[in-house]
């Protein structure tokens, strides 16, 4: 199991308790996850997948499990909040997720600088089988490790406890699950890697049964909460945190 940033809050404990424990499904919400914004002083770098897939590649995160993401316009969940949109990567656009995916979305080389950003900012809307389906956000470093990113307002539940249903990717690990079914912010702490290129993968799997909309991702805000002033990102800079 890969292993978690320590900035869990008290309400991913909470989550925790709400979690299946036994084999049979349960109908139970996990406790909401909360929307907590980054405190950006200043903003270096914002993606939006509105007009542009921003170069992150869709994969498969383990064998047998079935592929999901695609880019482009979704009819079947809400349009983001502006200035996102109209395009999203989503867990398949326009119908449910399958039963049995497993599936990953990496985003392009990354390098985390001091002061400048070491902040991550998600806008996202899931709408999820309650505790037996999820995604996380995995930090993928440069030496191949894998951690799994802890929003500051931690994650709802631990996903698919049950001994009989199997989450590809996610199982027994902490994740967006339930039904939120809102645009949202959520923020996460990225100072563990200063000066590490690092690739950001949001995981999603689910089990054999009962689906759902699913995971859905308008864009990403990179930045720092320090109020040393930085200079915005140019097109040029842009590029230059890429490899």
């Amino acid at each position: 199991m890969r292993v978690l940033v320590a900035v869990l809050s008290l309400c991913m404990l909470v989550g925790v308790a709400a979690a299946q424990s036994a084999d049979q499904k349960s109908v139970q919400d996990p406790v909401t996850m909360p929307r907590i914004e980054c405190a950006f002083e200043s903003v270096y770098l914002a993606v939006s997948f509105g007009t542009d897939d921003a170069g992150f590649t869709p994969g498969v995160c383990e064998p047998n499990g079935l592929p999901a993401w695609e880019w482009g316009l979704s009819t079947y969940v809400p349009a983001p909040p502006p200035p996102y949109g109209p395009n999203v990567w989503g867990t398949v656009l326009n119908g449910p997720y399958l039963s049995n995916t497993g599936a990953g979305l990496s985003s392009p080389p990354l390098l985390v600088e001091v002061g400048v950003n070491e902040l991550v900012e998600l806008v996202h809307y899931y709408d999820i089988e309650t505790n037996f389906d999820g995604g996380n956000v995995v930090v993928v470093d440069g030496s191949g490790g894998e951690t799994v990113l802890v929003p500051m307002a931690g994650y709802p539940a631990i996903i698919s406890t049950s001994t009989s249903y199997y989450a590809y990717c996610v199982d027994m690990e902490p994740g967006c699950t339930g039904h939120e079914a809102i645009w949202k912010e959520s923020c996460a702490d990225l100072s563990p890697w200063d000066g590490q290129w690092i690739t950001l993968r949001l995981d999603f799997g689910s089990d054999s049964s009962v689906t759902y909309p699913g995971w859905y991702l308008a864009g990403y805000s990179f930045g720092t909460d320090q109020s040393t002033p930085v200079e915005q990102g140019s097109w040029s800079t842009i590029k230059g945190l890429y490899r």
